[in-house]
């Protein structure tokens, strides 16, 4: 199993309409996939100062070659659904977990 988590750091006014976007965008788009098993959001409860609110995408794959189809058909299509409404707004940092 892998795990490609995705971290965001929001703007906290663009919060709310970027936790709804990856909600009824982002997430049906994501589980329609074949590459991915399931999706879920987390809120961090970690202080992190990142002067914005920090949200986290997980994805679980079955495998590299799942990542790696994902990486290449798909990744773009993700941050083009976010860009579109909150270019500038957001960062993010990736992370690839495999499970043991």
């Amino acid at each position: 199993m892998i795990l490609s988590s995705f971290t965001f750091s929001i703007e906290y006014s663009h919060a709310l309409l970027f936790e709804n976007t990856l909600n009824t965008e982002v997430l049906p788009f994501l589980n329609a996939l074949e590459e991915v098993n399931a999706s879920k959001l987390y809120k961090l409860i970690t202080d992190i100062e990142t002067g914005g609110q920090n949200i986290s995408l997980q994805l679980f794959l079955d495998n590299l070659d799942s990542h790696k189809t994902l990486e290449a058909n798909h990744k773009a299509k993700i941050l083009s659904i976010l860009d579109a409404k909150y270019a500038g707004k957001y960062v993010y940092f990736q992370s690839l977990l495999e499970e043991i």
